[in-house]
């Protein structure tokens, strides 16, 4: 039987949420904290990337070098990343050495030393990243395509530009974590083999002294551009289209996130069938629903394809998107989309990682955490009538268009919004 999770708040707003996994031999843990690429200060994006790179660059009584081989001694996986609402830590390891490893963990987050001798290689490394979108076309188009939709600070990438991390000062860092990096808004997700009783006063030990306030998020900005060319010589065209989605808290949700499995899940998918199997006018094709606190959730759909057939791939892809909004899902292809979203519930939440991630998306996006029994409960319940009727209330569009290549492409215009 699939346990409870267990919840604990620190008296300085640090949210704790606990999945045990008695059989498990492992732990993973991941924390959010409130400093995304929306909280950059201005002109200078990049500046949070830039904070939890240091971070991990030496933190309370450990250099660089101390603090990587103390992760690795103790057989941990760490990562850092930025969103645009926040920084996150994730972390796996064995059961018996998951305090040791929380310990570096709180050590990066309250006591990094900022060491100034590794503020210029950290920027390099994030230009170099930078330097590489010239080898991932894909990926600076759906950066483009992600600017063009939500606009102002909710556009930036999270290493920011070369202009703009260039202008960061490690003072500049300094005072990003001494404004953001809060107890209020920061939540913390562990699943694995642990004793609750144990974490909680674990976490209270380490993070209990913790100050901070917390911040308000910028709200989006609506952009008046609905389509983007970016030249680029090459024999491949990377086209990306973008729309507005219900929120994930929006009952219709999951149904309208059932008709996009169905548009984009798998060899069976509509896209995948039409476009590239029937038609051979890819190598890969697409779409994806991206969860965003408020009312502006999305879908991207991306379509990499040779130049010569990339305006008939994208003419296949629109007639496939107002297809299914107009006349809706089959019912051979729901009960087959239906089992699959089941088997990929199951799978997908065995490993504790992506326990620790759902626990913390779930607290952030909803202010409470859905048990597996619940989700098992929502794929369930869904009928064909439900999720047409999701479509009737979201059809696909208006749509936003980024392309990379050679040349632009062409859509309808009163698609376009």
């Amino acid at each position: 039987m699939d346990e409870k999770t267990r919840f604990h708040q620190l008296s300085n707003g640090l949210v704790v949420l606990g999945k045990e996994i008695p059989w498990s031999q492992s732990v993973s843990y991941v924390l959010h904290l409130p400093c995304g690429s929306v909280d950059d200060p201005a002109g200078r994006q990049g500046c949070s990337r830039l904070l939890t790179e240091m971070a991990a660059r030496g933190a309370g009584r450990y250099n660089n070098r101390e603090l990587l081989a103390a992760f690795e001694n103790l057989g941990a996986d760490a990562t850092e990343s930025v969103s645009n609402t926040h920084s996150v830590f994730r972390v796996s390891t064995l059961f018996d050495k998951f305090p040791e490893v929380l310990r570096l963990t709180a050590d990066m987050v309250l006591r990094p030393r900022f060491p100034e001798e590794e503020f210029e290689p950290s920027r390099q490394s994030l230009l170099q990243e930078i330097a590489a979108l010239e080898d991932e076309p894909a990926r600076k188009m759906l950066i483009a395509l992600s600017s063009i939709f939500y606009g102002g600070l909710w556009a930036h990438p999270s290493f920011g530009t070369p202009e703009s991390l260039r202008a960061v000062t490690l003072d500049d860092v300094i005072e990003q974590h001494r404004r953001l990096i809060s107890p209020q808004g920061a939540i913390l997700g562990i699943a694995g083999r642990f004793d609750w009783d144990n974490v909680v006063h674990l976490v209270g030990d380490l993070f209990g002294g913790w100050n901070g306030s917390g911040r308000t998020l910028p709200e989006p900005k609506e952009e008046t551009a609905f389509t983007e060319h970016i030249p680029f010589e090459s024999s491949q065209t990377q086209i990306g289209l973008i729309w507005p989605a219900p929120s994930l808290d929006d009952p219709l949700s999951r149904p309208y996130r059932m008709a996009l499995s169905i548009l984009s899940g798998g060899m069976s998918s509509r896209l995948f069938t039409e476009v590239r199997e029937k038609r051979g006018l890819c190598y890969s094709v697409y779409a994806g629903y991206s969860a965003l606190k408020g009312n502006r959730s999305s879908v991207s759909c991306y379509c990499g394809s040779g130049n010569d057939t990339a305006q008939e791939a994208l003419d296949v892809i629109v007639e496939e998107l107002q297809k299914i909004s107009r006349l809706g899902v089959e019912e051979e292809e729901f009960q087959r989309m239906r089992t699959r979203l089941k088997s990929d519930l199951v799978i997908g939440m065995e490993p504790c990682s992506a326990r620790a991630s759902a626990m913390v998306s779930d607290w952030f996006f909803l202010g409470r955490v859905r048990e597996m029994a619940e989700l098992e409960a929502e794929i369930d319940s869904l009928t064909r009538q439900k999720v047409n009727d999701a479509l009737r209330r979201y059809p696909f569009g208006p749509y936003r268009l980024a392309v990379l290549g050679p040349k632009p492409l062409q859509i309808d215009p009163t698609i376009l919004g």
